[in-house]
């Protein structure tokens, strides 16, 4: 976690289209100096003046929005390489899961529906991936869309830097988790014996957690209204206000959804499934994306929660 926070381009004091507060100048200065004290590098080391003008025109258009957005030349045209491109035998869901997550849940959400944190604002939505538009397209269509973006738009051009097998793990679990609606399992209820090995033996990173060393032994506290904004965040969506399932992004858009918390659910057990998700499921392993106090946070406000006391 990066202390200080970057800067919320959503911020109204950054100024309106008719009355920009930063010009062009102030943006053009701090990328290429960078801020004192902070994460934020002196990009002039690394950008020529022409990349660092064109990265100010996209901010002021696509985040800020100080800048009106310009009108499309043309409609976007793929190489035919890539749209005639088809899924190969090795992607990944899992892998692929855990990359929208961290690559694309922010913008897209974290049931693909568009209305992520991180990109309500923008004046090009991010795309609904229930869209009958966007059920339609192929394997190519979507190949193209990660590695060159949609021009006009905040969305990236992923192939730049994300290898192919990468772009295309992240396209098995949108087209099966999102588009086809599979896997079916998802909407059915976890045991809440963990175990990873299909023996029987219990995982050994439920048995390690430890509401007394955090406490007690590290020092630490746990925040369970902290934990509140973290559930509002990062669960309701799928599995509602009070851990009852089938959240406001799940069935009604089409997508199976997680089925009501089992009865009695040890802060050691939800601790465990925050972190390393369910396999073969929608439900992430945010671990690495949360901080350990997030979890500790999230599974006490969980504790809380009726539909857990009463295994919904």
């Amino acid at each position: 976690i990066i202390e200080p926070g970057p800067p919320n381009f959503d911020d109204p004091a950054y100024g309106t289209l008719q009355d920009p507060t930063y010009t062009d100048a102030d943006y053009y200065w701090r990328i290429s100096e960078g801020v004192p004290w902070t994460a934020m590098p002196a990009w002039k080391m690394a950008y020529p003046d022409q990349d660092r003008w064109a990265l100010v025109y996209y901010l002021r258009v696509n985040f800020t929005q100080t800048l009106p957005r310009p009108e499309s030349a043309s409609n976007q045209v793929y190489p035919d390489i890539a749209l005639e491109q088809t899924m190969p035998a090795g992607a990944m869901f899992g892998t692929g899961r855990q990359m929208f997550l961290k690559m694309c849940a922010h913008c897209h959400g974290l049931t693909g529906l568009g209305d992520g944190w991180d990109g309500q604002y923008l004046d090009v939505k991010p795309a609904n991936f229930t869209d009958p538009d966007v059920r339609g397209l192929s394997d190519g269509d979507f190949f193209s869309r990660v590695t060159y973006g949609l021009q006009n738009s905040a969305m990236p051009s992923w192939g730049e830097w994300m290898p192919i097998p990468n772009r295309w793990n992240v396209i098995k679990y949108i087209q099966t988790a999102i588009v086809q609606n599979i896997p079916a399992e998802a909407s059915t209820a976890p045991s809440p014996v963990p175990s990873a090995y299909g023996d029987g033996a219990v995982d050994v990173a439920y048995m390690t957690v430890s509401e007394d060393i955090w406490i007690n032994d590290l020092g630490h506290s746990i925040d369970a209204a902290h934990g509140s904004e973290v559930y509002a965040k990062y669960c309701i969506t799928c599995h509602a206000d009070q851990g009852q399932g089938v959240g406001p992004g799940t069935e009604p858009h089409g997508i199976p959804g997680p089925a009501a918390f089992v009865p009695n659910m040890s802060l050691g057990y939800m601790f465990w499934r925050i972190s390393e998700g369910i396999p073969n499921t929608m439900m992430y392993g945010f671990r690495g994306d949360l901080s350990e106090q997030d979890i500790w946070d999230m599974t006490a406000y969980m504790m809380t929660l009726p539909n857990q006391g009463q295994g919904g």
